[in-house]
């Protein structure tokens, strides 16, 4: 009989019960107990992860997450805490938070090689089975979902089952069968029909995967302090606690609030009136040029990071490449997402750039069979890319926006700038919505460009519906715009989008249960808006009132931080427009924005960078009115001006760099002609 540690022999530590291995480890800090805890559990929390994530590798993570957890929790976990179902439960947590901190960036492969020794109809309805099958899992009641994990996951017999739940043997195998038949009940919308034998069967074949046997010794590692664990999964646990805190404490908080519960839930009984269905058609482009402030502006932007090395999936690439660039991408619903790659050459450093871009659609490794991006100007990277998206039937072929930064960008080199590329959607739902006073022009995008409408499971990811509310053709941020996992409200009825197809062709309006009230809709203060008057106190202490101490002038209005890197390598040119063409009919109006506002801050920056031109001053920052009122999230924010009438003549896109002077060189002769 071999032993471990204190002289423990392995016999008898692998028959002490979880609790006991629990507070050995919280008391004395054993690794030996943790170890075997590890051990007796990383199959069924490694199954679930993988299960949950589609990827073994970012399982891994998911489950040295798990076990560091309740290396914390270890102390002050309750005696009458069911270790399996607690696992159960926080690794689902985990993997939550693990899809909305990796924001999908990683190809969600097979979890394992299922055995083929049963027929191939078992393990084709396993393959629709498997996505579904933990989403349904907590649909149950917490016993009969128990009753599922005691049974298939650790194959527990009936006899433990009903020790477990302070149930005779006979009751327990009784649980157990009715907790199938309802969870069969709760697959058969999304997995088709078959029979409670059939299921049982699948799940005691295919529901528990062997994890690797390196992993629980890197997990135990980890814990114990022997190992290292990666950014990913200190991430993953910080995140998951937090979610567990949360989990815990909001029946707390009602426990204790009742007069608070019950105003709750009198404000918040759904209001009454039918639902709308809405469908929707797919156009493949065109969400860019109706969605963004100006049809150049590419934005919302997902990042897609590039590597020299040759992912293995990728068995043939163009001739002549200078220096190649590999990156990965995932696109699609996630019962049928798919890896997308990337293949960047920039060339010689040219300007214009000579960057080349390929990408796989299809998906076989091969970049010379697929469309190749279309270049949409000579002057800059930037591509239109063809991906394909699933729908509820088949694919259809979308387009994308692809941007790089071109090699001779002087930024090009900091921040990684030089190992990523950029990409949005340029495809929407489109139709409209009828509402009962009118039916209204809709857009459903997909802005973070998933390829699935659905919004993530918790995550703050999700895809926006737009409503031409005020009938003007257009789509404003502020009132017309509307989180798909959010509740909003129209003319005073609050509804919530539900039950929305992967592929966004439908989904339906129900009363929300949350009542909101209509948003107010605003200008997005674009070329072509005008500016409504507003007035100040410049850092000087000067009155300063716009439009009226500015007719006859353009305006730069520059909305700037002290901590904008941007925003300072900006100031020599904005210098040089102001020595050359102040006294020619341009002013600027400086707006500094702080994160934490502090008045001698600015004013010695100010000194100090030899900025001249007059600072419009607010201590409530991004809190301030004037930035609030023309939608400031990001910096630097620059608008040109006509004092005389407030229209917006450019905005950033235009007023950077190189491209500032020669655009208020043209808009002064503009005026001047006029």
């Amino acid at each position: 009989m071999s032993e471990i540690g204190n002289g423990v022999s392995i016999t008898m530590m692998e028959e002490r019960t979880d609790q006991e291995l629990l507070t050995e480890f919280a008391s004395r800090k054993s690794d030996d107990a943790f170890a075997l805890l590890v051990q007796r559990y990383i199959d069924l929390v490694y199954s679930v992860a993988v299960r949950r994530l589609g990827c073994p590798t970012n399982a891994h993570d998911v489950v040295q997450a798990v076990f560091l957890i309740l290396a914390k929790k270890a102390a002050h976990l309750s005696s009458q805490t069911t270790l399996p179902a607690w696992l159960y439960r926080t690794t689902l947590y985990a993997c939550a938070d693990f899809l909305k901190l990796e924001a999908r960036r990683r190809e969600r492969e097979k979890a394992y090689t299922m055995e083929t020794s049963d027929t191939a109809e078992k393990e084709s309805s396993w393959q629709l089975v498997a996505p579904h099958l933990d989403s349904a899992l907590e649909r149950l009641a917490e016993k009969d979902r128990l009753a599922i994990i005691l049974r298939f996951f650790r194959g527990s017999s009936f006899k433990t089952i009903g020790e477990t739940l302070g149930v005779s043997e006979d009751a327990a195998q009784k649980r157990v069968d009715r907790a199938l038949g309802k969870l069969k009940a709760g697959l058969a919308g999304s997995c088709g029909q078959f029979s409670v034998l059939f299921l049982a069967s699948m799940l005691s074949q295919y529901s528990v995967l062997a994890a690797p046997p390196s992993l629980a010794l890197t997990t135990a590692a980890a814990v114990s302090g022997a190992g290292t664990s990666s950014l990913s999964v200190i991430a993953v646990m910080k995140s998951t606690l937090k979610t567990l805190f949360w989990s815990k404490a909001k029946p707390v908080l009602i426990a204790f609030c009742p007069l608070m519960a019950v105003a709750a839930v009198q404000l918040n009984q759904p209001e009454d009136f039918p639902p709308i269905a809405v469908r929707l058609k797919l156009s493949p482009q065109g969400a860019n040029a109706a969605l963004s402030p100006m049809p150049d502006t590419v934005y919302p932007m997902q990042r897609i990071v590039l590597t020299p090395e040759r992912p293995l999936a990728v068995k043939k690439v163009p001739e002549g490449l200078t220096d190649p660039l590999f990156g990965e991408y995932l696109f699609g619903p996630s019962e049928r997402r798919h890896t997308v790659h990337f293949l960047v050459d920039d060339g010689e450093v040219a300007d214009p750039p000579r960057t080349r871009l390929w990408l796989d659609s299809n998906g076989n490794g091969d970049f010379m069979d697929d469309p190749i991006p279309q270049r949409r100007s000579p002057k800059f990277a930037e591509f239109i890319g063809v991906l394909n998206l699933p729908q509820t039937s088949g694919a259809a072929q979308v387009n994308v926006r692809l941007w790089r930064m071109a090699p001779t960008d002087p930024y090009f080199k900091q921040g990684g700038n030089d190992r990523l590329i950029w990409l949005t959607r340029d495809y929407m739902r489109t139709g409209y919505v009828s509402f009962p006073e009118k039916a209204v022009r809709a857009i459903f995008d997909n802005d973070d460009a998933t390829g699935d409408f659905r919004a993530v499971e918790g995550s703050s990811d999700a895809s926006v519906l737009c409503l031409d509310l005020n009938g003007d053709g257009k789509f404003f941020r502020r009132g017309e715009r509307f989180a798909a996992n959010k509740p909003f409200a129209i003319n005073g009825r609050s509804y919530i989008m539900s039950e929305i197809s992967p592929d966004g062709s439908a989904f339906s309006l129900l009363p929300a249960k949350t009542r909101t009230t209509d948003v107010p809709i605003l200008p997005d203060f674009v070329p072509g808006d005008v500016i409504p008057a507003f007035k100040g106190m410049t850092l000087d202490g000067k009155s300063m009132s716009f439009p009226q101490d500015f007719k006859g002038k353009l305006v730069i209005l520059d909305f700037w931080g002290t901590w904008c890197g941007p925003c300072i390598a900006e100031l020599p040119n904005l210098r040089g427009v102001f020595e050359r063409y102040g006294d020619k009919g341009v002013a600027v109006i400086g707006i500094p924005v702080e994160i934490k506002p502090n008045r001698d801050t600015v004013e010695r920056f100010v000194k100090q960078h030899r900025v001249t031109w007059p600072q419009l001053w607010d201590e409530a920052g991004f809190k301030a009115e004037l930035p609030k009122l023309l939608d400031v999230t990001g910096l630097p924010h620059v608008l040109l001006v006509d004092g005389d009438s407030g229209l917006i003549i450019s905005d950033s896109n235009e007023l950077r760099g190189e491209r500032l002077a020669p655009r208020i060189e043209a808009s002064l002769a503009s005026k001047r002609g006029r």
